[in-house]
């Protein structure tokens, strides 16, 4: 068990908590709102800062013009970017709470997987970051596919149970007790602040 976290080769991965997944009226809107997950992973950036551990913010983006989008059939609807807010617009921001500072990193990417097609494996290596923390925006499709890609990088890995959110609770239960426990520890955000004390 991991008694702390060196602050110099950890890093804090916040996954798409943009304004439009909170205010898009949808369930996972209310799922999201209800959750309580932004004060938390809050407190959780609040401890990361004081630390100097690396805080790395990941965007869910696509272009204006749709062009960087696949718009093929795929079983269970389509592989695309209609969830995904435009670039730059203000859905595209992060959330007021959760509000990157000067010194953080900002990771566009345009899949799910954190990693794919996008420069955040060369951040993290560039740091000598050894230890993703890894909470956000939906748990089961942006976070695990993250994460996924994160063990088989060889990164040590930390879940936020109560720091993702956006999907059912039997969903979210399943990924916190069966999925991320063979590839990560999952804790509380709590039990990362003091591991970061």
């Amino acid at each position: 068990m991991v008694e702390q976290l060196d602050p110099r080769r950890t890093a804090l991965l916040v996954i798409d908590m943009q304004r439009g997944a909170f205010e898009g009226g949808d369930e996972r809107a209310r799922l999201l709102a209800a959750s309580g997950i932004v004060e938390r992973l809050a407190q959780v950036v609040a401890a990361a800062r004081a630390r100097g551990v690396a805080i790395i913010y990941v965007l869910n983006s696509r272009r204006a013009d749709g062009a960087d989008q696949v718009t093929l059939p795929v079983q269970g609807g389509m592989a695309g970017g209609g969830g995904r807010p435009v670039e730059g617009s203000p859905e595209w921001q992060v959330v007021d709470a959760l509000r990157p500072g000067p010194a953080d990193v900002q990771v566009i990417k345009r899949r799910r997987n954190a990693f794919y097609g996008t420069d955040l494996d060369l951040h993290l290596r560039a740091r000598g970051i050894t230890t993703l923390i890894v909470g956000g925006q939906r748990t089961t499709v942006g976070v695990e596919s993250t994460v996924r890609d994160a063990f088989d990088r060889d990164y040590a890995l930390i879940v936020l149970a109560d720091g993702c959110g956006g999907v059912p609770e039997d969903e979210q239960r399943w990924a916190m007790t069966r999925v991320f426990p063979t590839m990560a520890r999952v804790l509380t955000c709590a039990e990362v602040q003091m591991l970061l004390a």
